[in-house]
């Protein structure tokens, strides 16, 4: 057994921190924050970021924290026995491209649709412009996770997460003049 790396006891102390606080600030049923709202819930939840690349999951995060990013898509693997399907009521704490936590996020809705049915209202609450950008920007990424040989079609099915920002929350407008 090896023993614990300085980095990752500090980043096992950070996300600790993080939800603490934002169980606290989320305004997190107290109860669900201690039992959750399913069995995965009752623990820290899992911390993840939206890509490998640094550049790239600090511009979706931005995105999230914004609202102009309310889901995520992956592809679903029928093979893969390892993967966590989401489910609604999950928590997760979404890092920045460094790693650090930024947000946690619940998800409110998931579904399941073919890469050809992918439409407007999926690829504008995935970060995109429309369809055209989100299939752009989304190939390669889905595609990734796909063994040699495989490629994307329009059977392929993808997942939608939906995704509720709990904190930070979205500040609140000021009741000015303006």
């Amino acid at each position: 057994m090896t023993e614990p790396q300085p980095q990752d006891l500090e980043r096992d102390a950070e996300l600790e921190a993080f939800w603490a606080d934002a169980r606290t600030r989320g305004n997190t049923n107290r109860l669900e924050a201690l039992v959750g709202a399913n069995p995965r819930g009752s623990v820290r939840p899992p911390a993840w970021s939206f890509a490998a690349d640094a550049a790239t999951a600090d511009l979706m995060l931005e995105q999230l924290l914004d609202g102009s990013r309310t889901a995520v898509t992956s592809l679903e693997l029928a093979d893969d026995g390892d993967a966590v399907v989401p489910e609604p009521g999950d928590l997760a704490i979404v890092l920045d491209g460094e790693g650090h936590p930024r947000a946690l996020v619940r998800t409110v809705r998931v579904v399941t649709v073919r890469y050809a049915d992918v439409d407007e209202a999926t690829a504008r609450a995935d970060g995109a412009a429309d369809v055209e950008q989100w299939r752009r920007d989304n190939a390669a990424v889905l595609a990734s996770a796909l063994g040699p040989g495989e490629e994307i079609g329009d059977d392929s099915l993808v997942v939608v997460e939906h995704l509720q920002r709990v904190y930070p929350a979205r500040p609140r407008r000021s009741g000015g003049d303006g």
